[in-house]
């Protein structure tokens, strides 16, 4: 049978590549890969901790808010709610240019996964301290909370059940989020 490369000798384009072939492009290649599987997971990891941070900021203030308005409804003016989602709110933001120049820019292994959740280190760092910060106010206010009368008993353990809550979503959110990222990826089914 007659090779099917063309007439100067140039050896045929191999469009179904074999285990043993060496003549696959670059792309399959057995060289050094340009990131390992350990840089892959941290860095999958590392995403999936900020996607959670970022996400968790949507169901606590709406938490929050539902607490401050049977608050009103109920004629209870409590305050306390609204400097803590104010805090969870605006702490990032106040808390960047501070911690700008004390954050190492780190090469990206995955930068289109950095891109797609819009991480950086400093969006990160910021993040992580205004959850850190958000969870010392909790404790305060369920330390310092007055007994008024609220209309339901649950209502004055609040800022420890969403404390609680908050917890909870840090530890299992990111888990949920890093397998969710490693589907979408392709990497597990």
């Amino acid at each position: 049978m007659a090779a099917l490369g063309d007439n100067k000798g140039n050896s045929p384009l191999n469009l179904f590549p074999h285990k043993d072939d060496r003549t696959y492009p670059p792309l399959f290649s057995n060289s050094k890969p340009a990131c390992t599987v350990e840089e892959m997971d941290a860095e999958i990891r590392l995403v999936a901790r900020f996607h959670s941070l970022i996400i968790w900021r949507i169901p606590f203030s709406m938490a929050l808010l539902c607490f401050e308005f049977m608050c009103i409804i109920c004629h209870l003016y409590v305050l306390s709610a609204v400097y803590i989602l104010l805090i969870a709110n605006l702490l990032p933001v106040i808390l960047a240019p501070f911690l700008a120049p004390h954050i190492r820019k780190s090469t990206p292994v995955l930068p289109f996964l950095r891109k797609r959740y819009h991480y950086s280190s400093l969006r990160y760092k910021t993040a992580e301290l205004s959850f850190f910060i958000t969870g010392m106010f909790l404790v305060l206010w369920q330390l310092f909370n007055s007994v008024p009368a609220y209309p339901v008993a649950w209502l004055y353990k609040f800022p420890v059940l969403l404390l609680a809550a908050s917890l909870f979503w840090r530890v299992a959110a990111p888990i949920i989020f890093s397998i969710r990222i490693r589907r979408n990826m392709g990497l597990i089914e």
